[in-house]
């Protein structure tokens, strides 16, 4: 990765509206993954969330960390965390998937028009 990769994705989201966050898997690979295991759903490390819905992502991720500690007694990996947000979070998040690996192309792959996913 290079600063040109990053710059691209920065300048890309200056103007988001919804959450955004690259992935490795759709949503079916995604749904058959144990949570033993890390879900690739989303990749983790980079994510864009516009102001607005600062407070409403991390409540939800706040409230389904706990939920799953009650109900596991285990940690999770916060992407598996993210993908369980995205299935059954109480409060509806706008959140936008596309398609990265972790190099490059997180930051290149980053769309210029929003699509809610």
């Amino acid at each position: 990765m290079t600063i040109e990769d990053i710059a691209y994705a920065v300048n890309a989201a200056k103007n988001e509206k919804t959450i955004v966050i690259p992935g490795c898997w759709g949503r079916p690979e995604a749904k058959l993954c144990p949570d033993s295991q890390v879900n690739w759903r989303f990749c983790g490390g980079f994510f864009v969330v516009p102001r607005t819905y600062l407070f409403d992502i991390e409540t939800a991720f706040r409230a389904e960390t706990m939920r799953h500690l009650r109900e596991t007694n285990n940690m999770s990996w916060e992407v598996n965390t993210l993908q369980r947000l995205e299935q059954h979070s109480a409060i509806r998040l706008p959140i936008w998937w596309y398609k990265a690996d972790h190099n490059a192309s997180l930051f290149r792959n980053y769309p210029k028009v929003a699509n809610v996913n």
